[in-house]
């Protein structure tokens, strides 16, 4: 029985053994999980500033004036945008015109008379007029008073054309009663071959001699027909008559 209980109690020391090195064993780690990066997000491209159009300044004219030598354009604020002397090249208004109506002109070529070279009247509306003359370049570079014949000259029928006044320096236009103009700066006006010359002006000529020139009050020959009480039109460049044939 001795011998039994030896064996019997071997054997439970051995399970105790056992059962104690099977608590010792370490568990397996968790494994860690690594976080997944955020996602890059991109900047924002800046968005690009647009270059504003340059505005030509021909388009912020709001009057039309001529005057002794010249066609100017005028803003809001009086002051000048262009101008165009009457010597010059009349390609260069018309442009400019052109810009501001936003449409070309209506070109009517004419024929010469005794009197008057050819050319071709250039216009918009019945309201303004470029007259395109074709003189004798030959001759006009011998003339002292060059300006008595221009490559171009100036009419406005109305006051107004496409929200744009049509007037002279002293504000003179179309369609203001005949004893009007005196009182608005031309108490003593000049006189052409074809009625009253206003905003008069001494120009020297090639030669260095004065002569005045001005804006022309037309249709003083019909001012006692009935309906006539208005002036029916002013045009640009207009010397003090020396005479008339």
């Amino acid at each position: 029985m001795t011998r039994f209980r030896r064996v019997g109690a071997f054997a439970a020391v051995a399970l105790a053994s056992a059962l104690l090195l099977t608590g010792c064993v370490a568990p397996a780690p968790t494994p860690t999980r690594t976080p997944e990066a955020a996602p890059v997000t991109p900047a924002p491209s800046p968005t690009p500033t647009p270059t504003p159009e340059p505005v030509d300044p021909l388009l912020s004219t709001a009057r039309l004036m001529i005057s002794a030598d010249r066609l100017s354009l005028v803003d809001e604020a009086g002051t000048t945008v262009a101008e165009f002397g009457y010597l010059e090249e009349p390609a260069l208004a018309i442009e400019a015109l052109t810009k501001v109506f936003g449409s070309p002109p209506r070109s009517e070529p004419y024929a010469g008379t005794n009197h008057a070279p050819s050319g071709v009247r250039h216009t918009w509306g019945d309201a303004v007029e470029i007259d395109e003359r074709h003189y004798d370049e030959s001759r006009r570079a011998e003339y002292d008073y060059r300006l008595v014949w221009p490559r171009f000259a100036v009419y406005f029928d109305e006051a107004q054309f496409e929200g744009l006044g049509l007037t002279t320096p002293t504000g003179v236009t179309a369609g203001i009663p005949w004893p009007e103009y005196e009182v608005t700066g031309n108490p003593n006006p000049g006189w052409s071959c074809d009625g009253p010359i206003v905003d008069i002006e001494s120009l020297e000529s090639e030669d260095g001699s004065p002569r005045d020139f001005g804006v022309v009050l037309g249709g003083w020959w019909s001012i006692d027909a009935p309906g006539s009480e208005v002036v029916p039109w002013i045009g640009a460049p207009y010397a003090q008559a020396e005479g008339c044939a």
